[in-house]
């Protein structure tokens, strides 16, 4: 399961589990299916067990000029 945490500026806390074969596949379903549907302007962190193996990057697509994400994966 890779967890997908985001700190909001309320104090909150963005947390989403997904399921994948593998960290590219967890980041399409959340990029896919969750980035749009929430306010994200921030770095998304993407955890697996107890370690951050990822980041989302927030980007503005220069062809439409909507945001979108990639992500940095972080190696040990």
């Amino acid at each position: 399961m890779f967890h997908f945490v985001m700190p909001r500026a309320d104090g909150t806390v963005y947390h989403l589990t997904l399921g994948g074969k593998d960290l590219d596949h967890a980041f399409q379903q959340f990029r896919d299916g969750w980035w749009t549907e929430t306010d994200h302007t921030r770095c998304v962190g993407i955890w697996l067990n107890s370690a951050l193996v990822a980041y989302t990057m927030p980007i503005v697509d220069p062809m439409t000029g909507l945001m979108t994400c990639f992500m940095v994966e972080i190696k040990p």
